[in-house]
């Protein structure tokens, strides 16, 4: 099976990092199968296991007026759109905010923390490399 996560090598040691997805989850869903029963919990998680099992790594942006008891990691922002839709929806601006922040952790943070850990960089390069 494919999965989408990626094999880093840095310094000679291949990480595999999974793919954040940012999405938004809300945190009920209603969803009805061919004989009219709801299957929204239980669809929910089905589409947030499948995509861990792809290798990505679902997080969640949802405003702090909506409480979320989902599985997936929780971000919260604290403005809204409910003024607007009537619903306490995610503004796009946030959504992508949360994903700049996370992929820029990402771009050096995991190789350079294992690196260091097996006493391949010296403390001056760990420092310089956090920038």
């Amino acid at each position: 099976m494919f999965t989408w996560q990626l094999c880093i090598k840095a310094w000679g040691i291949p990480i595999m990092v999974s793919i954040p997805l940012i999405t938004s989850i809300p945190p009920k869903m209603s969803r009805l199968n061919a004989k009219g029963h709801e299957i929204g919990e239980a669809y929910q998680q089905s589409c947030i296991e499948s995509w861990q099992h792809a290798g990505f790594e679902p997080v969640s942006v949802n405003s702090i007026n909506e409480p979320c008891s989902h599985s997936t990691r929780i971000i919260s922002v604290s403005r809204d759109a409910s003024a607007i839709t009537g619903r306490p929806h995610v503004f796009l601006a946030d959504l992508l905010a949360v994903g700049d922040v996370r992929v820029s952790r990402r771009r050096m943070q995991l190789p350079v923390q294992q690196a260091s850990e097996k006493g391949l960089l010296s403390s001056s390069q760990h420092k310089g490399s956090s920038h």
